[in-house]
């Protein structure tokens, strides 16, 4: 009988799981790019550090909650707050692209989508920690640095396509890969 209980109580769980992950698909849903498969991510470390910060201040109060000062609740407090913002800053961060367009959502803004012909040029800086890149569009600018996921790749593909649509060839354009600079530079 209490078997028969516990595959029940998977089944409602399953259920309920199913109905709120199709209620949020209807919802928020997908542009077209985020299919694709190709995208540019923040790097995991952020992600990681905020699961790690969010679950000790969790378990921080959960299990030392009676013994702790109120200044200690205050610590947990913060750390679970910035593990939180690091992770909503990594899922919300991305710039999805396909042959036609990309897609680019950071935590400041709405989703908006660019073609490739929109890029006027670029500006990279060369710091401590890698290449900071700005691609300047008609009425935007995005900025990318070397520790994301997939950028080179992305960078790559956005000056094939970019020399495609504007009718240039891509031996003509001064480029340096090595640090992240393919297209014209903006003085």
């Amino acid at each position: 009988m209490q078997y028969l209980f516990l595959g029940l109580f998977v089944l409602a769980v399953f259920l309920l799981c199913w109905g709120v992950d199709s209620l949020l698909k209807k919802l928020f849903p997908k542009h077209h790019q985020q299919f694709s498969g190709k995208a540019v991510r923040l790097p995991r470390k952020g992600a990681i550090l905020g699961i790690l910060l969010s679950f000790l201040a969790f378990v921080a109060e959960l299990f030392y909650a009676s013994r702790l000062e109120w200044y200690y609740h205050l610590c947990c407090l913060v750390a679970g707050a910035m593990g939180v913002f690091l992770l909503f800053q990594y899922l919300r961060f991305a710039v999805y692209y396909d042959a036609d367009s990309f897609l680019y959502r950071d935590i400041r803004r709405k989703a908006k989508t660019f073609s490739y012909k929109e890029i006027r040029g670029q500006r990279s800086l060369l710091t401590r920690s890698g290449v900071n890149t700005t691609l300047y569009l008609e009425e935007d600018e995005i900025i990318l640095y070397s520790a994301m996921q997939g950028v080179d790749e992305f960078l790559r593909f956005a000056f094939a396509r970019w020399c495609e649509e504007k009718g240039i060839d891509p031996d003509s354009v001064e480029n340096n890969p090595q640090y992240l600079t393919y297209f014209p530079e903006i003085r």
